[in-house]
């Protein structure tokens, strides 16, 4: 890594400063930083506050405990790819500062340009001179930024959308598959069979495995896991409905309130429906943690596999996550990679954090517990809401929820009201 540094001492020029303050863009891979006249910089700490500001973090959203803002802004310029880093207003910093100033720029692969408007007593020269220094007047610096390309990420193709799931009939249980057959095209139908016939076998083994369980309960956290893995709703009523055939073999009967089940799977935030806006709200945070869980459950990862990634169950190219546990991997949406990748380099830039998980349980809490507060967190301060995908409830939360989303089970009697036979007993 090759320390780079700029040294710029021109005269006051109202115009250019401006346009130079234009030339913030972050994403782009620039940032523009100028000192206030309110006072002089005495403190390392005040400058990279400055700094983080400039990359539109907020110091009135959570923060980490003091000292670490040095390894936050360390970490976010690498997760932006940040090239080329201005100071403007250079001489209202103090000696004091100067130092740690080129010590952390010569740690980061950063170019740091020096603007100076006045003369100064030469201190700067003085703290430069170990490294290699360019001389620019600013009108070449703005052209020179100006013309530099942008950004610098690496070039990924973008995938393409997924086909919309076909449209299926609003039929029970025992006429859907039929319907569908004869209303949807051989296309279409093959795609809803596919699914129909995937959770209709995982309904059976319901039924034949252990039954540590109640069956209501077992198909509740089966629907539970169907809707958090299918975006749309028409996909949801698939779902339904296999479960609903498989159970009227044994004797169960499912009560699917169609028009519930829609309307909670078209309100429930799912990455797909984000736009720009909505990530660019965790950009506020200055810790990493917050924006990294957010944008991973926003990414439509659940919360349990959240709760136990480790550092290398993450891709280098931060584009899929893998569950340890069940092997799934998780794609990972474009937006979001830049917070993951933020804050795993945090993670090893800090000696303290001797473990390898993502996000390291408290004491008191849980990983799961910790994951869904921190997603919490992002939905209160910033307003970045996430559907807690967590399917691992307890059995009777799952079917609470269930019941809530449209899908209830109950186990068909056989008996009828009193005066009156049983089909056992009828002749």
């Amino acid at each position: 890594m090759n320390p780079r540094f700029a040294h710029v001492q021109v005269m006051r020029d109202s115009h250019l400063h401006k346009q130079l303050l234009g030339l913030n863009q972050p994403r782009s891979g620039v940032a523009v930083v100028a000192l206030p006249s309110l006072r002089d910089y005495y403190r390392w700490t005040a400058v990279s506050r400055l700094f983080l500001s400039a990359l539109g973090k907020s110091h009135h959203v959570s923060i980490w405990k003091r000292g670490t803002l040095e390894m936050d802004l360390r970490s976010w310029l690498a997760a932006y790819r940040i090239t080329d880093v201005v100071l403007l207003e250079a001489q209202r910093t103090r000696p004091i500062v100067q130092g740690p100033l080129i010590e952390f720029f010569a740690t980061v692969d950063v170019k740091l340009w020096l603007v100076e408007y006045e003369p100064t007593d030469g201190t700067w020269r003085d703290t430069l001179q170990p490294w290699p220094v360019d001389e620019h007047d600013l009108g070449a610096l703005t052209a020179l930024l100006s013309r530099r390309p942008a950004p610098r990420a690496p070039k990924t193709p973008t995938p393409s959308s997924p086909p919309p799931f076909p449209t299926v009939p609003r039929s029970p249980g025992a006429m859907f598959l039929s319907d569908c057959a004869n209303m949807l095209t051989p296309e279409e139908f093959a795609v809803v069979d596919d699914v129909h016939r995937s959770w209709f076998d995982r309904a059976m083994d319901v039924f034949n495995g252990p039954q540590s369980l109640l069956f209501n309960e077992q198909l509740a956290t089966l629907f539970r896991a169907g809707f958090l893995s299918l975006a749309e709703p028409d996909g949801v009523v698939t779902v339904a409905r296999a479960i609903e055939a498989a159970s009227h073999i044994y004797g169960w009967h499912v009560a699917v309130d169609e028009p519930r089940m829609r309307h909670r799977a078209e309100h429930t935030p799912r990455a797909a429906h984000r736009t720009a806006e909505e990530w660019a709200r965790l950009n506020l945070y200055v810790r990493t943690d917050i924006p990294a869980v957010a944008a991973l459950i926003g990414s439509d990862v659940p919360t349990e596999t959240v709760a136990r990634i480790r550092l290398g169950d993450i891709d280098p190219t931060f584009e899929h996550v893998t569950d340890p546990v069940t092997k799934i991997v998780y794609p990972i949406t474009g937006p979001a990679r830049p917070y993951l990748a933020a804050h795993v380099l945090r993670r090893s830039f800090d000696p303290d954090d001797d473990g390898d998980d993502l996000i390291p349980p408290r004491k008191s809490l849980s990983g799961v517990g910790k994951s869904s507060r921190l997603a919490e967190t992002a939905a209160q301060e910033v307003g970045f809401i996430t559907a807690q995908r967590t399917v691992d409830l307890p059995s009777s939360a799952a079917l609470r929820w269930a019941r809530q989303h449209g899908f209830a089970p109950s186990k068909l009697s056989l008996e009828v009201r009193r005066g009156h036979s049983t089909r056992k007993g009828a002749s």
